[in-house]
This record gives C-alpha cells, structure tokens and sequence, in this order.
C-alpha cells in the first residue's frame, strides 16, 4: 500500500519506520505518471518490510529540500 506524504507528516513516518522509499512526483509529470503502476506493483509485493510514500513535489518545498529532487520523478530512500 502507498500513502500518501506532504511537508507536514513526513517526519513523523521517517521516524516511525525503519525503511521508507518515497516517489517524489507532479501532477504535470508524464513519466511520473507512466511509471505508477510499477511503483504501486512494487509497494504491494513489498509493503510487510518497507513503507511506500508518494508525496507532490511542487506542493510540499520542504520535503523537496530534505530529499534533494533535482527532477521528477525522484525516488529517495529512508
């Protein structure tokens, strides 16, 4: 399963997971959206040991600036 994140919940899911991947994404973003299924495939095979997060990047700054995302989509690991 993916939740979703923003700039004011991030913290809190890093520090109460041990392994988070989050897909930095945009809703303008063709390849963004072309590889979600992939991302979604992924997080169900995956989800008892890691936490999948997908967050907007245009519209949370901060979480931006903590990931580093330089361009979409972007995918960091916790």
């Amino acid at each position: 399963m993916i939740q979703t994140a923003n700039d004011l919940n991030l913290d809190s899911f890093l520090t109460n997971n041990k392994k988070v991947i989050v897909k930095f994404h945009a809703d303008w973003c063709g390849v963004c959206k072309a590889f979600a299924p992939q991302f979604k495939r992924i997080a169900e095979e995956e989800s008892k040991d890691i936490l999948f997060l997908e967050i907007n990047a245009p519209e949370n700054p901060k979480s931006r600036l903590l990931a580093g995302v330089y361009s979409l989509p972007f995918f960091a690991c916790f």
